[in-house]
Parts: structure tokens; sequence; C-alpha cells
């Protein structure tokens, strides 16, 4: 910095410079960049010119980095004070130094190429001749081409605004060069739409041109940009990820699962093949820790082998490789070295709640009712959460007292982690706690979200709201029986929905459940029944680059509803809320099944909530409704691989629509993303119970079957099957044997399982598993089926090992669960259904109402192409 010492140290310095500041005020900024503090024309010298300019500048309410001497931000009287003590010799120098950094090379945003969004200028406070607005929508973008002298890291800075959401950070994706590696940006919101900030991010670029792709992660687009500027830097870049596949879904970050089950005839051990891994990843299986591997293969074969030596006291461990690199290192093996009918198991025994008392002098004592699983920690591995059904629960349509419903987390090793008692003030029943499990905010660990109130103890013992608020009906109502029982029902008092932390059970945010009960009357009764009908679901509604989303309902019968919920920040965000109201010619309205699921209906890659008879898109707005009212029980998937996307198979319960439109009961195949009517069939009463996937090798789709009338029909065709003596099918549900398929014994259309080798899934009633041609392929002895006429496991499930899935029952005596692996071998390598994201959610939704199997939303059968790795990506 150079300064002229002649000038300014002469005694008449004060003097000489209030003349030569008066002359310099006369002159115009000059145009060149300075390099010093204080060197406002740019002429490498401070003197008295610059103090001139200076002044000027702050009249004029201007500001410059070059002015801001003391470093705080502005340019003020305070920087001009300061600088004439400096031309006085008063001080050597200035708080900001004396070089200035180097000036940022700028890049407006209205000049990049853009994507789906617009140039805007309605929102002041920009500093170019407009601002970028991005659309609305998840993969909005702008891309940036820059030009830098060398080779570096340089600092990216976003001058933007975010008037928003609050919670909403506008996230964008950035990459350099069109990279398959990038990172995530936030651009937090910054109070309105005319309040400005900037959001920066160390990147390498290259010497010359650098493209600078920025891309909106969620539904909400991106923020407003201003500009992008690039300043050099020596800090360190910050990290990339591989960008995922366009359209993918973020899942979870599984493990290999390792499992080792006695098969009778030595050791099954099998493992997951991941929905990441490719043609060049490979597996090694090791016995008791000895070289050379007992089974080398790839993702194209079976990821399991028989072990025809091996014995309950051997021990395996998988080695994983990429290429030549291993990159899991001795995945051991969770053993069910117990052994029966057709499956290895391991048996979990937990501590039941105590028995309690009811009011009127009754108690209850507890067992095991539904489960769901989730990673809780991030490990890889799934917890198991387990809901206590007290003995004295009830439907809705049913009086009486019930004792406090529990929910507790346990891990595969059998250490109880966490217990919420959901108080007295929710009532026990198929109907009415249902709890979503599930990572809702990316963190890799589970939360679970469900229906709370006031006296809800949770996990870590702390109460939530008032701890001795009793809200039990005490009214005296007639039983079925003619008998009189306390109502037992709760119709006053706060209704919550609260999120939970699976790690420690703690409650970490609790708001009002919506809707909530009203007027008990606009729901389909006086008396509690149809107004406390809850379902619950979870759904990918904001598609690729969002996490999912947890939707609870209300209602079915007449008045349906259902609520969107994310998890932002450990706090509850409603996303939106569809209520068909209680008119009963809205669209909608009694089209509502006892369980609502999640699938991509219409294919654009974001899931829709099927209600029932209605399909709710994912934006919370109906898509469509067939009108058809109320059912039982539902199947999603791909059952006509002849026709586009997925079909929807439903059975019927109503004679008429509530709206007086006639329905005629039966069931009906319909396309999932329009409601076009594939099949229907009508019958004379309740058809209560419905069947539908691919369960007998050589047809070209899925089978289905209604309870009305057994008969079997293929779901390509619409015809009904015919037996190898050209016999009509039937689907048996008379406990005994089918005359006209013998090989099929079943007593009700309950669920489904893939259970042995081939690629057509089996039929599961109560604790039986059939398959066609087979026959009984296993019976479970020393369990037991919850929930009544529905006759379900606990859980079924791809919970580890292969892509076969697992079966959870109850132990008979209600205290423990069992957990059920197959023990046939196969000849097929598939991606852990858990890795698919319709049948993941479809697992986290099936304890909602009537349980229903959880679908792939591809179809998998003998003759036809295994599917290639799922749209998913993990972090």
């Amino acid at each position: 910095m150079k300064k002229n010492n002649r000038l300014y140290r002469s005694a008449a310095a004060a003097a000489v410079l209030s003349m030569l500041g008066s002359m310099c005020g006369l002159m115009p900024v000059q145009a060149a960049a300075p390099q010093y503090y204080a060197d406002l024309d740019g002429n490498g010298t401070i003197n008295a010119c610059d103090l001139s300019v200076m002044k000027t500048m702050i009249a004029n309410g201007q500001s410059v980095p070059a002015a801001d001497v003391d470093a705080d931000g502005k340019t003020t009287v305070e920087d001009a004070v300061m600088l004439q003590e400096y031309l006085l010799a008063k001080r050597s120098g200035f708080p900001a130094g004396s070089t200035m950094p180097e000036l940022p090379t700028r890049y407006w945003a209205i000049e990049a190429a853009g994507d789906n969004g617009w140039e805007e200028s309605t929102n002041e406070g920009f500093e170019g001749a407009a601002y970028w607005n991005f659309a609305n929508e998840i993969g909005s973008s702008l891309t940036f081409t820059v030009d830098v002298p060398a080779a570096g890291n340089y600092q990216l800075v976003f001058r933007y605004a975010n008037g928003g959401s609050a919670d909403d950070n506008r996230t964008c994706q950035i990459s350099v060069n069109g990279a398959d590696e990038s990172l995530k940006l936030d651009f937090p919101h910054t109070g309105n739409w005319v309040k400005w900030d900037t959001s920066d991010v160390v990147m390498t670029l290259k010497a010359g041109k650098n493209t600078i792709h920025v891309s909106a992660v969620g539904s909400g687009g991106g923020p407003n940009l201003d500009y992008l500027d690039l300043i050099p830097t020596d800090a360190p870049a910050a990290a990339l990820q591989k960008a995922p596949k366009p359209g993918a879904l973020r899942m979870e970050n599984l493990d290999r699962g390792v499992i080792a089950a006695n098969a009778g005839n030595g050791i099954l051990v099998s493992w997951r093949i991941l929905g990441e891994d490719d043609e060049n990843t490979r597996f090694e299986l090791y016995k008791n820790g000895q070289t050379p591997p007992i089974y080398t293969g790839t993702v194209s074969d079976a990821s399991s082998f028989l072990d025809a030596s091996g014995t309950t006291g051997d021990w395996y461990t998988v080695d994983v490789y990429q290429g030549d690199t291993c990159t899991e290192f001795a995945c051991g093996a969770t053993k069910l070295y117990n052994k029966d009918s057709s499956g290895g198991y391991l048996d979990l025994l937990f501590d039941p709640p105590a028995d309690m008392t009811m009011p009127d002098g009754t108690t209850c004592s507890y067992t095991v009712n539904d489960c769901s699983v989730g990673d809780i920690d991030g490990d890889g591995q799934y917890e198991i959460f387990v809901k206590w059904d007290p003995s004295n629960s009830h439907d809705n349509a049913d009086a009486g007292y019930t004792g406090n419903v529990f929910i507790d987390c346990w891990r595969l090793d059998g250490t109880k982690v966490w217990r919420i008692d959901l108080g007295r003030n929710i009532r026990a029943g198929a109907h009415y706690t249902q709890f979503m499990v599930y990572d809702f905010d990316g963190d890799n660990c589970a939360e679970m979200i469900c229906k709370t109130s006031d006296a809800t103890v949770d996990g870590t013992g702390k109460v939530i709201g008032n701890a001795n608020a009793d809200y039990r009906d005490s009214t005296p109502m007639k039983l079925r029986d003619g008998s009189y029982a306390p109502s037992g029902r709760i119709l006053s008092g706060p209704e919550y929905l609260t999120l939970f932390d699976g790690k420690t059970g703690a409650a970490l945010d609790t708001t009002d459940y919506v809707p909530g009960r009203g007027t008990v009357g606009d729901w389909g009764d006086t008396w509690g029944n149809r107004v406390d009908r809850f379902t619950g679901c979870v759904a990918y509604l904001g598609g690729s680059g969002e996490t999912a989303s947890a939707v609870f309902g209300r209602g079915y019968y007449t008045r349906s509803t259902v609520t969107a919920w994310d998890v932002r920040n450990k706090k509850l965000v409603m996303r939106w809320a569809y209520d068909t109201g209680t008119n009963a010619s809205t669209p909608g309205y009694g089209d509502g099944n006892h369980h609502i699921l999640a699938a991509d209906c219409d294919g654009d890659g974001k899931q829709e909530v099927v209600v029932g008879s209605a399909v709710v898109d994912d934006n919370g707005k109906l898509l469509y409704t067939t009108g058809l009212a109320h059912g039982d029980a539902i199947h999603i998937g791909d059952f006509d691989p002849t026709n586009p996307g997925l079909e929807i198979f439903q059975c019927l319960e109503d004679e008429k629509h509530p709206n007086g439109k006639a329905i005629g009961f039966g069931t009906i195949l319909r396309a999932a993303g329009t409601g076009k009517v594939l099949f229907r069939e009508t019958a004379g009463g309740d058809t209560g119970r419905c069947i539908c996937d691919n369960m007998i090798a050589g047809n070209a789709g899925a089978e289905m079957a209604g309870s009305h009338n057994e008969v079997l029909y293929d779901a390509v065709t619409h015809q009904q099957l015919k037996d190898s003596n050209g016999v009509g099918m039937i689907y048996s549900s008379n406990g005994g044997k089918n005359t006209t398929n013998p090989s099929v014994t079943k007593w009700g259309e309950n669920s489904l399982v893939y259970w042995d080798g081939d690629l057509e899934r089996e039929s599961l009633d109560r604790c039986m598993v059939d398959a066609y041609g087979k026959g009984r392929l296993f019976t479970g002895s020393g369990v037991t089926y919850n929930n009544y006429t529905k006759s379900n496991a606990c859980l079924t499930c791809d919970l580890f090992g292969d892509w076969r899935e697992e079966m959870i029952f109850r132990l008979s005596e209600g205290s423990g669960i069992r957990i059920y692996t197959t023990t046939y071998t196969t000849e097929y390598g598939i991606v852990s259904l858990m890795h698919n994201p319709q049948y993941r959610v479809q697992v986290a939704a099936q304890n909602n109402g009537y349980n229903q199997p959880p679908h792939l939303d591809y179809f998998i059968g003998t003759g036809f192409p295994i599917p290639k790795n799922p749209a998913i990506y993990t972090e």
C-alpha cells in the first residue's frame, strides 16, 4: 500500500487535507477496482481524494467493500473519521487490514439456463435486473456456466430469498460439470420474499469453463435466486455423494441381514441383495471363519446357500465385494436354529404389562398383537415394535371399558428398549391405534407416530397433557346379548398426534389430531362407533428427494378424511388435509375401507393414498373414486402385466351407497391410476374378504377370488381358471379339501407370503401356508394369530435374509413372539423386498385397521424376467 508521506506528515496537514477534500469532492469515482482498503478511486494511493469520495458516498447512502475500513459491514461516518485519522497520522492502519480480498466473479441467475421456472422482478431487494423463480416442483433447476482462471476450490455464494414456509429450507442438489456426485445445500427461510441472504458451499472447479447445476430437491422448488459469486479459497471442498437415479426414492440403509436357519437337512444361510447393488457386487460365504469360502455368488445368483453338512454348532459370515474390493467384511449371521415345520425360528420373550382393573371392577390381562419394524439407531438392523392388546379390547360397535394400550420397542437380541403407555384415554381395539414406524426425517433412524391423548406416558416416563384426566364414558349401553355395560368409549377430551423418538421412546412433538371428532353424529351414528374409525399409512407423497410422510385417517363409512404429516426438525408439520365433509353427494363420501395403503397409482413418481374405492392424489386432492362405497379388503400391485401400471382388487360390503346408488356387493379389479373397471362381479351379500396375487405358475398374470363365491379368476383374462381336468377352480374357504383343487386347503382369504423357492406367492391363513400344486407347506406350532376373523400374523415382511418373507406370530401363551424364516432353497437372486418402496410402506401400514399383506409394485412369476433394481438410494 502506498501513501504520500510528504503530504500527510506536514505540520499543515489538516489545512491541506481540508482544501484537497473540497477539490476532490468534484471528482468522479474511478472505475478501476481498488486493491486496497480506502483506495476508493483505484489509483493505488490513499489520499484526500479518497476521503472526499467516501464523504460523497456516505451522503448518497452508497456503500462499497473498500470503504468499510472499520470492518463492520457498512460504510458510515465512522469509516470517514477513521480514514481522516489515518491521513493525519493518528493511526497506522485499519481494522479491515490493508489489501482488499479478491473480488468475487458474479453470475446473474437470470442469465443461467433455467428449466421449469421463470425470470421475475416482483419482490424487491434483488441486485440484478431480475431474479430467477424456481417452479414449485422437484427437479426445477438452473445451470450456471462459469469460467475460472485456475483449477482449485471455489466458494460458491448464492444470494437468495426464501419467504415460503419457515420450516422449508428449499434444499437444492448442487453438482458440477454433470458429475454423478453432488451435494445438498439448504437455503433457509429468510422471513419473507423481499429479505435476501446468502448460502454458500466450497466445491472444486477445473480451469476454464464449468457448469454448476442447481436442482430443487423438494416439491416446494428452490429459492428465488439473485446471483452466484465465485471466490477462490484454500478451504476444503464439501463432501459429495453419488446423485440418486432420476425419480429414486430414499430408503433405509440396511445391512446384509445375514441369517442361518436350521433346515433339518443342514443350515440354510441367506442374506440381502440391496437395491444399490450392481453387477459388480459379489458375495463370499464363510463357515466357522475358515477359508476358502463355501459359496461365492453375484446378484444374479441366489443370495442363499444350503450347507448340507452344517450343524447348529457352526457359525457363518458373509464378505461383500465390489469388484476386487471388500466393502463389507465378516457380516455375521443371526441364528434361527430352532426348527418347526418348514421354518427355522427365533423366539423373543417379553414382559407383558401388568393386569389392569377397570372402573367397574373388571380386570384385563395382556397379549402381543400387531407388530411393526424400524431401524431405530441406523445400524442397518430392524428393531421390533410391539403393540400390547388387553383382553377386554373391543370393536368400535361394542360397549365396555378397555385396558390401556402399550407399545414396546425390542431388539432382535431380546433387549427391551422402551415402553409407551397410551393411557386410559385411548381405547383398545383394531380400529383405534394405528402406529406408523418409519424414518420420517431422513436421519437413518426410525420414528413412531400415533394417536395419543391426555395421560399418555412416553418411553422416558414423561406424561403428555393432563396426567389425571379420564374421559371414559360410564353411560350404560346395551350389549349384543341384551345385557348392559358402561359405554367405555372416549367421546370427549383432547385428541393428539405424537411423534416419538425411535431410540428412546421420548415424545418429540405433539399436536392436535386432524380432524378432531367434532360432532359425533357427523360420522354416521350418534353413539361413537363410526367417529372413532381410524386408519394410517406411510407414503412418499413428495417423490424423489423427499422423505416419506405419515398419513392418518378418520372415518370411511360416510364422512371420509385423511391428513398427511411430514417430520421437519423433529416437529410434525401438516402437509395437507383431505375431507369429504358430510354431504353424501360429495365424490369420495362413504368410499373408504378399514385401512389405507400407499402406491404410485398414476405413475408420476409420487405415491397416492388408496382410501378404498377412492384414491387421494399425492397433493391431497381426490384423484378419482369408483363410487362403490366401503370394503373390508384390498390388494394393490401389478396383477396384470399386460395392462400399464398397477391394478387394485377390492371386495365390497354394501348393497347400496350412502348416497342411494346401487352397489351390489361383490368384487372389482380396476386400473389403479384411473379407476377404469377391468373386472366386476356383483354378489348377493357382503363380500367380506378377497385375495389377489400370482399364486399359480403358467398364467398370464395374477389370480383373484372373492369370498362370496370363491371362484378363482385369471386377473388378465378375467375368466375362471380350470384345472387339468377342465373343472373350474375355486379358492376354498370351507375348512376342508377343495374338491376341484385339492392341493389348496384354505379356510379363509386372509394373507399371502413368499415362502418356498419359486416365484409364486403362497396363501397364508391363520398359522398355515399352502401352495398350489404342493398343498400344506407350513403349520406353526406353539403360536397363534391375531384379530378375530382376520386371523393374521403379528407381521409378515422380508425382515432379514434373502427375498423370501418372514412371519411373526405371537406365542400361544401371549407373552412373546416367534419369528419364522423359510428353510426352502431357491435359485433366484432378487433385491430385498424392503428396498421396494411400495412394499416397504405397505409393511409399515400393515397394522392399520384390517391388516392387509404388502404387495410389490412389479410382477414376479415363473417364466417372467427377474425385475431390475428399484429406483432407490440410501444415504
